[in-house]
C-alpha cells in the first residue's frame, strides 16, 4: 500500500541505548526505552514547553464538583498501529494496569477509585479526594488492551511512528500513515540496541539520550556534537528529624554549590532555586530563598549514600571535604541499597544523599505533609498542612 505522508518528509535518523529490556513502555526500566517510545504511543495529554497539560488522545477533561470526579472525551479518529479503534476502555485497562503493577508510570493511578464509561469515547474517573491537578497525571502512554502485561518488541502504539521490522537487535519504524495528528518531518527512525555504554557510544548512531554517571562519562566526547537539556533529578542532602535548624543552615552556607557542580558533576548540571523543574508555568514570580543565618558549626556529621549512586558519592565526599575545612569531622558511609533503607527508616544519618525526580507541578505533600512519602525529617506544621489541603482543593477551570 501507499504510504500517505507528506512531502516534505524525508531522511532517517538513528537512535541508540545499551541495556534495552523490553520495548514495552510500561514495563521498561530504560529512561532512553521510555524517551524513544514516545514517538510510538501516544498518551491523553501532555506537556507544552511551559510543562501545561495539552490535549493528545484527549479532546477534553473538566471536573464539576472540585476535582473528585474527572470527565474525559477522547478523540474518536486514532487508531493502533495494527488498526484498532482506541477507546476509553484501553484508557482505563491502561490505568488499572498500573495501579496493579510495579512501572515508572504507576504514579499516573493514584488516587484513582472509579471508573464509569459513558461511551467509547467517553469516561468518567472518580478520585478518592479532590485533586485540582489531577490532569498532569493523565500523562502515560496508552496501551492496547490485549497487549498489557506483556514483553514484546513490535511495539503496536497510537503514535506518529510504527514498527516495521527487526533486524539484529536493531528496530526499524516508518511514519504512520494513518496519523490523526501532525506528521513528523523524519520519515524513518531506526532504534539500535548495544550491550553496554562502551560500545554505544563507539557507534555510528545519530541521537543518544545520556542519563546519570555517563553524562558526566561521556559529556566531552568528541564524536558528537553535546546538547545540555534539564533532567528531572535533583540530587539533594536530606536532613533527619534530629538535625537542629542551625545546624542546616551552617551546612547550607559552608558548600559552595557552584564549585560542587564542577568537581563533582563536571559542570553536567546546575543549582535550582526550588523543587520545580525550572522555567515553567509554576516558577513564574519565583524569587529564591536567600538566607542570611550563618548557623551554628556542629562537631561531627554522619552522612549515609547509597553504593549504587556513583553521582551522590562524588558529591557527598565533595561536601564532607567542604566541612572538614571548617572544622566539621564528617564521616561518609556507603551502604548497598537494603541497607540504605533500613538506615533511611531508623534515621541512623544526619544527613542522607538522595536523588529525587521532579514532577511538572507544586505537589509539596510528599516532602511537607505529616504522612509524606518524601518527608524524611518528619516535618509537621499545622498551617502547612491545612495550606497544603487548601492547595490540593484549589480547581480553577
Amino acid at each position: 500500500a501507499t504510504v500517505n505522508v507528506p512531502d516534505n518528509a524525508k531522511g532517517s535518523i538513528k537512535f541508540g541505548l545499551f541495556e534495552c529490556d523490553t520495548l514495552n513502555p510500561l514495563e521498561t526500566n530504560n529512561k532512553a526505552v521510555q524517551k524513544y517510545m514516545s514517538l510510538v504511543y501516544d498518551s491523553l495529554l501532555y506537556y507544552d514547553n511551559e510543562c501545561k497539560p495539552v490535549g493528545k488522545i484527549a479532546d477534553s477533561w473538566k471536573t464539576s464538583d472540585g476535582g473528585i470526579t474527572w470527565e474525559i472525551n477522547i478523540k474518536n479518529n486514532v487508531y493502533f498501529h495494527d488498526g484498532a479503534n482506541l477507546t476509553v476502555y484501553d484508557v482505563k485497562n491502561t490505568l488499572e494496569w498500573l495501579k496493579n503493577n510495579d512501572s515508572y508510570y504507576s504514579y499516573c493511578a493514584e488516587g484513582i477509585v472509579e471508573y464509569k464509561v459513558i461511551s467509547q469515547y467517553d469516561i468518567q474517573i472518580i478520585l478518592e479526594k479532590e485533586d485540582a491537578l489531577f490532569p498532569y497525571q493523565l500523562i502515560f502512554p496508552v496501551m492496547k488492551s490485549e497487549d498489557l502485561g506483556t514483553q514484546f518488541t513490535s511495539p503496536n502504539g497510537t503514535g506518529m511512528y510504527k514498527y516495521s521490522a527487526t533486524k539484529d537487535n536493531s528496530y526499524s519504524f516508518v511514519i504512520n500513515e494513518n496519523y490523526y495528528g501532525k506528521f513528523p518531518k523524519i520519515k524513518n527512525i531506526e532504534i539500535m540496541c548495544f550491550d553496554d555504554s562502551s560500545a554505544l557510544f563507539e557507534s555510528s548512531v545519530d541521537v543518544i539520550l545520556n542519563y546519570g554517571d555517563n553524562v558526566i562519562k561521556y559529556a566531552k566526547t568528541d564524536n558528537y556534537t553535546v546538547s545540555q537539556f534539564e533532567d528531572d533529578i535533583v540530587s539533594c542532602m536530606v536532613p533527619s528529624s534530629k538535625i537542629d535548624i542551625e545546624t542546616k543552615h551552617f551546612v547550607n552556607n559552608a558548600i559552595n554549590k557552584e564549585l560542587l557542580v564542577r568537581a563533582a558533576m563536571a559542570d553536567c548540571a546546575f543549582v535550582p532555586d526550588a523543587f520545580l523543574p525550572q522555567e515553567t508555568y509554576f516558577m513564574k514570580g519565583f524569587n529564591a530563598f536567600n538566607s542570611t543565618n550563618k548557623g551554628t558549626k556542629p562537631e561531627k556529621l554522619k552522612f549515609i549514600v547509597s553504593k549504587q549512586d556513583e553521582d551522590l558519592i562524588r558529591i557527598s565526599n565533595f561536601v564532607a571535604t567542604e566541612l572538614k575545612k571548617e572544622g566539621v569531622l564528617c564521616e561518609v558511609i556507603t551502604l548497598e541499597a537494603k541497607e540504605f533503607a533500613v538506615a533511611i527508616n531508623t534515621e541512623d544519618y544526619d544527613f542522607a544523599f538522595l536523588n529525587y525526580e521532579l514532577r511538572c507541578v507544586p505537589d509539596v505533600e510528599e516532602y511537607f505533609a505529616p504522612l509524606g512519602g518524601m518527608n524524611y525529617n518528619k516535618f509537621s506544621d499545622d498551617s502547612v498542612t491545612s495550606l497544603i489541603f487548601s492547595l490540593n482543593n484549589a480547581y480553577k477551570e
